[in-house]
């Protein structure tokens, strides 16, 4: 916090953020919590703003309130995705917050949160009939199945198969578990199993 051009006061506080997509859903929300605030010297009555945004066709409605900083505080953000047929819309949240205390000099600060794809891609060859419904994942997080304790067998297939050079599905090894689009390559793998 400045007054007259020299720093008067402080305010250190945390801000996170918890959200789930869907891979199979174009809407998703998000908890934003801000911890309680230590404070010193002249930094009371700083009243901290929260504006989402996520590019369009995404759109994002912010709930969380206004509030001076000092006690913890939380609020959630609503998300939805226009994709369209067979396209993709890769973006992410970004966040703007904003500070006022009447007769000082305050800021702002912005940050993105971590990438996110949707997508309605997921269509038969004749383009008529969607297989899977549209949704959104953060593309870059690797998920790692850590547990096949309840499947004794099927975890001892893929190790002996991962050992043997295949490496399918295995963290690092460039070849990661997908989703196949084309009904006939799907019908045929299948099949062979």
């Amino acid at each position: 916090m400045i007054h007259n051009r020299a720093v008067v006061g402080t305010a250190t506080f945390t801000i996170s953020h918890e959200t789930t997509l869907d891979k199979k859903s174009l809407k998703w929300s998000e908890t934003m919590r801000v911890s309680k605030a230590t404070i010193v010297n002249n930094a009371r009555g700083i009243r901290m703003g929260v504006s989402v945004s996520c590019g369009s066709p995404c759109k994002a409605s912010s709930h969380v309130p206004g509030h001076t900083l000092g006690s913890a505080f939380s609020g959630t953000v609503d998300y939805s995705d226009g994709v369209k047929k067979n396209k993709t819309h890769s973006g992410a949240a970004k966040y703007t917050f904003t500070f006022t205390k009447p007769g000082y000099t305050l800021g702002s600060f912005s940050y993105a949160s971590l990438g996110f794809r949707c997508d309605d891609t997921f269509w038969n060859a004749a383009n008529t009939r969607r297989l899977v419904r549209p949704g959104c994942v953060f593309p870059k997080f690797k998920p790692t199945l850590t547990t096949t304790s309840t499947l004794p067998e099927i975890a001892k297939n893929i190790r002996r198969i991962q050992a043997r050079g295949g490496h399918y599905g295995k963290p690092g090894s460039g070849h990661p578990l997908h989703r196949l689009t084309d009904d006939r390559k799907a019908a045929a793998n299948r099949r062979a199993v």
